[in-house]
């Protein structure tokens, strides 16, 4: 099982008895007196996990980017084709730039495993997208499974990370891109909570469940760049 603990750059790829291992290096934890890290852009865009899937896998009959975004022209459901053809180009961005025969591709051919391939696709998007990547490297990495999380935490980020008010349509594609990515439970009514990447593809042990003091700590909260939990 290919494990995503952290985001940062990974500095190897490391084949361990037929499993994937990224390896990764972080930069140290903010301090209070450290400028809020600015994002490069305001605007989110929908995670393409399913699309990414079906790209990569189609990729194997191409020789060129170009001819796989023609192909997943055919291939994407989407009925506009100008909504297919952004889509294409966002895969293309988010997936490959490496190329088209890059790591991606190469982990489908090696592995054939869906699973493994979902969690590359995750880093890969976080890795492209440093607003989404700073919020679960430096948001969400802290805090326990299982934790409740108030829309405060992420208004605050958010408002750290922009040096000014979040648009609401950055406010809540954050939340949803979390939860399509698997790190965010989110129910009408309910909390946000925190979601185990390994529950999504393994049944956890009874040692591995988080103990019901995971459930009952208190909420996050941000402050002055540093995630108080």
């Amino acid at each position: 099982m290919l494990r995503i603990a952290q985001l940062a750059k990974p500095d190897s790829l490391v084949l361990l008895k037929g499993k994937i291992q990224l390896e990764f290096t972080l930069d140290e934890s903010p301090s209070a007196t450290t400028e809020p890290r600015a994002a490069s852009k305001k605007a989110i865009q929908d995670v393409l996990l399913p699309e990414g899937l079906l790209a990569v896998k189609a990729s194997v009959e191409c020789q060129t980017l170009e001819q796989l975004q023609q192909l997943l022209l055919t291939k994407l459901g989407q009925n506009s084709i100008a909504t297919r053809r952004r889509y294409a180009q966002s895969i293309a961005r988010w997936f490959f730039t490496d190329g088209i025969d890059g790591l991606l591709r190469r982990v489908w051919v090696a592995y054939q495993d869906e699973a493994i391939l979902t969690d590359v696709l995750r880093w890969a998007f976080l890795e492209q997208e440093p607003l989404m990547g700073a919020c679960v490297a430096e948001a969400l990495f802290p805090l326990e499974n299982g934790i409740a999380i108030p829309a405060s935490y992420f208004d605050k980020f958010l408002e750290d990370s922009l040096r000014e008010a979040p648009p609401e349509k950055t406010r809540e594609r954050l939340k949803i891109n979390l939860k399509r990515l698997g790190f965010l439970e989110r129910a009408k009514g309910k909390p946000d909570r925190l979601t185990p990447i390994a529950s999504l593809f393994e049944k956890p042990s009874p040692a591995d469940e988080p103990p019901p003091a995971c459930w009952r700590s208190p909420a996050p909260e941000y402050r002055s760049g540093q995630f108080r939990p």
